[in-house]
């Protein structure tokens, strides 16, 4: 909320001077701007051009083989590795099959990949790498940004992302070619958002996230509709639907006001994962996320494998602790592919706790209190 006011003035041309920073802050030589994740990677598909396969993790946002969809390709899912969140080169190794040309590599929850040995096997067959980072702008690996390893990589200022900020997505390559092509595209297509309707929004949302005003709203919403915990989402196939937008110069700055604290807001993050860490490791009954030696993940969330996810989430909602953003279905299950059985499993038993900006160690310790107390039952 203290961003509101700032921002609402002097906003002109901030969407040129987020494309500076975050170039800087990546090193990279291009950032083009989009409303949203979606658009970047659609337009991104565009500007490759061709058709042919692309390597998706099965458990992922469905917003992303739809994008793929709608630009022409065609999605091939993978599965993810046991006890992890995210391929590795093993399980695109067996995955991927003749007419691939390009692999989405998403760090799931703000944890990154195996992203070398990855990208070094998609070099040598000659595959377009993008990374999916936009749940983890922050992380690295081996000191890297995520974000920074692939021939492009698409990032997210979404609200429920690691820096929320509104409807912004970026872009991020060194290939000027694709640059060139991608902002062309986006520059016969996009419309934009304006600055007084982003400001209006993010300002309801942020309202309708202040405690007791978002207490009253779950309240409401779950006399009304039950919460499904494990779901099968219906991809959307209609290529008319438009997604590729510009960002508001007012989202703009608030992404770049995000962008000065994300060192702060990863730490924070990192060291809400180290209380979950210590004190669910070795609990019978919680299984946690495989997290590669040399990853420093942003922590989007802090998922979980549980038995019981209905059980151990209703346990704390009771008690106060609203897990409700945990992610709920598999892109497998959503495309009807048989072969993503551990994709499928994260589907029904992971849960999400939650490390965004509001959540104390006070809190973090209570979680953990309560989930050793459900999963003991």
């Amino acid at each position: 909320m203290r961003d509101f006011i700032p921002t609402w003035r002097n906003n002109q041309d901030c969407c040129k001077e987020l494309q500076r920073s975050m170039a800087d802050f990546f090193g990279v030589q291009h950032v083009v701007l989009f409303s949203s994740a979606r658009g970047a990677l659609e337009c991104l598909f565009f500007a490759i051009g061709g058709r042919g396969l692309v390597a998706i993790p099965a458990y992922n946002c469905i917003a992303v083989p739809e994008a793929v969809i709608r630009a022409g390709w065609q999605p091939l899912l993978i599965d993810i590795a046991p006890g992890s969140v995210n391929m590795t080169r093993d399980t695109i190794e067996r995955g991927i099959i003749a007419g691939t040309k390009a692999v989405i590599l998403t760090h799931q929850f703000g944890i990154p990949s195996e992203i070398e040995s990855i990208v070094d096997f998609c070099k040598e067959l000659g595959l377009f790498v993008i990374e999916d980072a936009a749940a983890s702008l922050g992380a690295r690996y081996r000191g890297r940004l995520t974000g920074t390893f692939g021939n492009a990589a698409i990032v997210s200022f979404g609200l429920t992302k690691v820096a929320p900020s509104g409807r912004l997505g970026a872009l991020l390559t060194d290939d000027k070619v694709i640059a060139e092509k991608v902002t062309e595209i986006k520059d016969e297509r996009a419309g934009k958002y304006s600055s007084v309707m982003d400001w209006g929004f993010g300002l309801a949302w942020w309202l309708a996230m202040e405690p007791h005003i978002y207490s009253v709203l779950r309240r409401g919403n779950l006399l009304l509709v039950r919460d499904n915990l494990h779901e099968q989402i219906i991809p959307q196939s209609d290529q008319k639907k438009a997604s590729i937008m510009s960002p508001s110069d007012f989202v703009a700055k608030m992404a770049q006001m995000q962008l000065t604290r994300l060192s702060k807001n990863v730490s924070n993050r990192q060291e809400l994962a180290m209380i979950y860490n210590e004190e669910l490791s070795g609990s019978k009954g919680i299984g946690l996320c495989f997290v590669p030696d040399s990853a420093e993940p942003a922590w989007m969330q802090f998922p979980i494998f549980v038995e019981d996810k209905e059980h151990c989430y209703r346990f704390l909602l009771q008690h106060g602790v609203d897990l409700s953003w945990t992610f709920r279905y598999s892109c497998g299950e959503s495309f009807g592919v048989t072969n993503t059985p551990n994709a499928d499993k994260a589907a029904e038993h992971v849960l999400g706790l939650p490390t965004y900006e509001g959540i104390s160690f006070e809190m973090a310790h209570t979680i953990c209190a309560l989930l050793r107390e459900v999963v003991r039952k």
